[in-house]
């Protein structure tokens, strides 16, 4: 579970992700990746453009079992930013879980690239 600080931020419970709660304001819970996404990233070869960081959210879901798209999540991805903004925070919980372990385990993450990679949503 996210455990946020002050300012709401959280950047510590799922790396490489940083979650903030904007439910207070009537808002969200917002997810992004941190900088210590991108090195594994690019040693594998994979662009970090926010479309591609896109694609990878999207095929991590699914190579955990959950939908790649469902409706509780907004994909925001421009340039070279991407950000979920997402309705609940046991959603926000879910997605930010496991994209914190498939960068735990090289071998997953190698799946997860690959599988981005050959989709490109």
């Amino acid at each position: 579970m996210a455990v946020f600080d002050e300012s709401g931020n959280d950047s510590t419970s799922y790396p490489p992700c940083v979650l903030h709660d904007a439910r207070a304001e009537g808002g969200q819970v917002f997810v992004a990746f941190g900088e210590a996404a991108y090195p594994p990233l690019v040693a594998l070869g994979y662009p970090t453009d926010g479309h591609a960081m896109r694609s990878l959210v999207i095929a991590a879901r699914e190579h955990a079992g959950l939908a790649g798209e469902p409706d509780e999540i907004m994909y925001e991805a421009e340039f070279d930013q991407c950000y979920l903004i997402i309705d609940t925070l046991d959603e926000a919980d879910t997605t930010a879980s496991v994209i914190s372990r498939a960068f735990q385990d090289a071998g997953t993450l190698g799946q997860i690239v690959d599988t981005a990679t050959k989709q490109n949503r």
